[in-house]
């Protein structure tokens, strides 16, 4: 059994929630948190956009966006940054439909600003358009490029603000999940700890936004076997969250995905359904996710399949597999998994050529799945 890698941990279960790591995680915060608080009409079309991408619509996306940069572009700021975050949502927008080119122009546009006006110890734009060029060339399989643009951040933000700072620790968080994912767990562990540490000692310990940074070094410490730190940790941001009331239940349904997680790495599948089914049906109520609730149906449906409730498992593998060929463009791992895990259930319950239809599928896509 490989404790550095919970996803063979159960072998007919698909990979939990991304290949990218904590980068995934802490790069989507550029789409909230760079916002302008003037109510201007690109305020509107702004929270529009943030609307379209959580639903993972990213042609209507990309058409508001169109005419937030119109309105930025216009506006008389000097450091641009609603052209900035404009830029950044529209890059990931591409990515996520699988147009990398697209996306690096976008970025390298934002970059030239931020590089142009210099940095601002007020506002972490730089620091978060250098995260989303690092996510780009992680999916362009340009590690080394990822991790100089990471490790530039860290650089950065060490220089620019506290080391006590929300901007420090997500670098450091970023740059750990970097080395979380080539399995240099050496390198990431301390990293991952200090941004713990900095983002705390910063806000609080029971500051909701510490659950992020509890909820990134959890999962590693289940990667590395180390399932009592992971459960104290995710148990801690359960009782931020529920403290906090509805207006953290988006928070909660992605700490109970990988709280469930957690019980697949231990081969508790009954508490892994009740877990994930928790966080499936919080996030359909309150955290209206494509992205989150098709790779939540997807875990979902495998520990179903694994548990012998084939109708269940079929469900939800169809669900997940519906969104996900929206967002191929990015990481076709889920996809793939999902359309595995559907032919393994076809397979049981007497679908054989739907089963290899599905398999000729997965192998056009490239790529074995682990």
């Amino acid at each position: 059994m490989d404790l550095a890698n919970p996803r063979r941990l159960q072998c007919s279960l698909r990979c939990s929630r991304g290949g990218v790591g904590a980068i995934v995680l802490f790069a989507a915060s550029v789409l909230s948190s760079c916002t302008s608080q003037k109510g201007t009409e690109w305020d509107a079309l702004n929270t529009q956009m943030l609307a379209q991408f959580n639903s993972a619509d990213y042609d209507a996306c990309l058409h508001t966006g169109a005419k937030a940069l119109a309105i930025a572009e216009a506006e008389n700021d000097p450091k641009q940054h609603d052209v900035i975050t404009t830029l950044n949502i529209f890059a990931v927008c591409h990515q996520n439909k699988g147009e990398l080119a697209q996306a690096r122009t976008l970025l390298e546009r934002a970059r030239g600003i931020v590089d142009k006006v210099g940095n601002d110890a007020e506002h972490d734009y730089a620091v978060k358009t250098y995260n989303n060029l690092a996510t780009l060339t992680w999916a362009e399989g340009d590690l080394v490029e990822t991790e100089a643009l990471l490790k530039e951040n860290v650089a950065r933000t060490g220089k620019l603000f506290s080391p006590n700072s929300e901007a420090v620790a997500m670098a450091k968080a970023n740059l750990g999940g970097l080395y979380e994912q080539q399995e240099k767990y050496d390198e990431a562990q301390p990293l991952l700890e200090a941004a713990l540490a900095s983002y705390a000692n910063a806000y609080g310990k029971k500051w909701p936004g510490v659950v992020r940074y509890q909820d990134a070094l959890a999962t590693f410490y289940v990667k590395r076997g180390k399932f009592d730190e992971a459960q104290r940790l995710f148990e801690s941001s359960l009782e931020i969250e529920r403290e906090g009331g509805s207006r953290l239940d988006s928070m909660r349904a992605l700490t109970l995905a990988s709280l469930a997680e957690l019980h697949v790495a231990k081969g508790d599948l009954a508490n892994a359904e009740a877990t994930y089914r928790s966080a499936l049906d919080l996030a359909e109520k309150r955290y209206p996710s494509a992205s989150f609730i098709a790779t939540t149906s997807g875990e979902l449906a495998a520990v179903y399949s694994e548990r012998g409730k084939d109708a269940e498992a079929e469900s939800l593998f169809r669900k997940a597999i519906a969104t996900e060929e929206k967002a191929i463009g990015r990481d076709a791992s889920h996809l793939k998994q999902d359309m595995e895990g559907l032919a393994k259930v076809c397979d049981r319950i007497g679908r054989g050529d739907e089963a290899k239809g599905l398999r000729h599928r997965v192998a056009a896509m490239g790529s074995r799945i682990e």
